[in-house]
Formats: C-alpha cells, sequence, structure tokens
C-alpha cells in the first residue's frame, strides 16, 4: 500500500540503494530520485497434476475488501458450485460472513499443522481470488499461478505486474465491480502456468545481478 501513501516514507534512506519487486513503486522512487533497482521475482514452477474443478474457486479472505460478497459479484455469471474459504483474515481484519443463501455451497479451514496442506486444497479448484488489494510481491498469488490456478485479482501492484487480463489471469475494479466473462479457464490456467516457467528462467539468470548492483559504488547528492 506504500504506492498510496502521500508521506515519503523512504525519505530517510535517500543514501541507501533500494531493491524494488514492484515496477510501479520502482518508477515512483526513480522519480524522486532513489538509487533503485528493479527486478521481477517468480517462484519455482510446480508440475501440475491436475488443473482442479473449473466450478471451484479458492478464496483466502485476508482483507475485508475482498470478501465472499466480492467473489459472488464477480462470478454472477459463472457456473460454481463450489466455493473454499480460508478464514484467517489479516491482523486488523474481520471475516465477512456469507449470505445464508450461499452456505450450502462453501467449506471453511483455518489454520493447517503443515503449511503445504493449504495448497492442497488450493488445487483442488480452477480458480484462485488473490486476497489483498496490493502485494510487496504476492507470494501467494504467484505460487497460484505456478500451480496452474486461474488468479482473479485487483487491478492494482503487484497483480497486474505480473497478470494480463483475459490472458494469463483476470484482473478487475474493485471499486467498481462487475460480473467477469470468462469462457477459457483452462487456457488461462495453461497461460499461467507457462508464464511462471518462462519467468523463473529468467528469474534464475539475473537474480545475481542484485549483487552486482549492490556492489557498486553509490552516488550521494
Amino acid at each position: 500500500g506504500i504506492v498510496n501513501r502521500e508521506c515519503d516514507i523512504f525519505f530517510r534512506y535517500r543514501f541507501f540503494k533500494i531493491i524494488c519487486f514492484s515496477e510501479t513503486l520502482y518508477r515512483q522512487l526513480s522519480k524522486k530520485g532513489y538509487k533503485t533497482y528493479y527486478i521481477k521475482y517468480f517462484p519455482e514452477p510446480i508440475n501440475n497434476e491436475t488443473y482442479g474443478d473449473n466450478k471451484s474457486i479458492f478464496l483466502w479472505q485476508r482483507s475485508e475488501m475482498i470478501n465472499i460478497n466480492t467473489v459472488a459479484t464477480l462470478m454472477r455469471d459463472i457456473d460454481i458450485d463450489h466455493i473454499h474459504i480460508h478464514k484467517s483474515p489479516d491482523p486488523g481484519q474481520r471475516f465477512i460472513e456469507p449470505l445464508d443463501e450461499m452456505a450450502a455451497s462453501i467449506s471453511y479451514s483455518e489454520w493447517f499443522d503443515n503449511s503445504t496442506e493449504i495448497y492442497d486444497i488450493m488445487k483442488e479448484s480452477a480458480f484462485y481470488f488473490a486476497p489483498r488489494v496490493y502485494e510487496g510481491i504476492g507470494m501467494g498469488f504467484l505460487k497460484a499461478m505456478a500451480m496452474g490456478r486461474c488468479v482473479i485479482a485487483p487491478n492494482t501492484p503487484t497483480m497486474n505486474d505480473y497478470i494480463e487480463d483475459c490472458i494469463n489471469g483476470f484482473l478487475y475494479d474493485l471499486r467498481n465491480l462487475s460480473p467477469l466473462k470468462i469462457e477459457n479457464v483452462r487456457e488461462i490456467q495453461k497461460n499461467a502456468e507457462n508464464y511462471i516457467i518462462s519467468g523463473y528462467n529468467e528469474w534464475e539468470k539475473s537474480k545475481n545481478n542484485i549483487l552486482k548492483w549492490l556492489e557498486e559504488d553509490i552516488d550521494k547528492p
């Protein structure tokens, strides 16, 4: 959410080098003259055995602004018969209860003994809703893309750094929700998976450039 703050919280670090994993933040800091380096992170690809049920959705409700009502509005015209909600909001956020008429189609989880268990549940659904309005990197939705899920996310950083609308996922305007048109979910899933594979190869080639950049002398005004 730094991109929306009016104050310059980076001013005290004006003589530091700043690594940006968000292109939006990189552009903003560069305009102010900060010594910045932008690099796009990608997770390791996953060998997918299945693309999941194309009538099922996974939502981890972390933010009040992206909740079951958001899902219901965006997916109103899509044939969905199951929604799994991971019920664990971020600190300071409250869980939004679904309407009674939706209850029969919803399953829940909270915390697991093993962190990998949540990925097993994610794999059951073709659709994954990115849980936050903004991300620093966005490990969750990137992992979902690596798993070949169709990620549906707000048109905000860093989701829109990675997702090309209607190509490898879907972006929406959180301030103006309207039903999505999704006719090619399997193609979207394959595109997402291939995008991560290609991006990871590039990440592996370029990540050590961070060290080279850090070793360069920094110019102080």
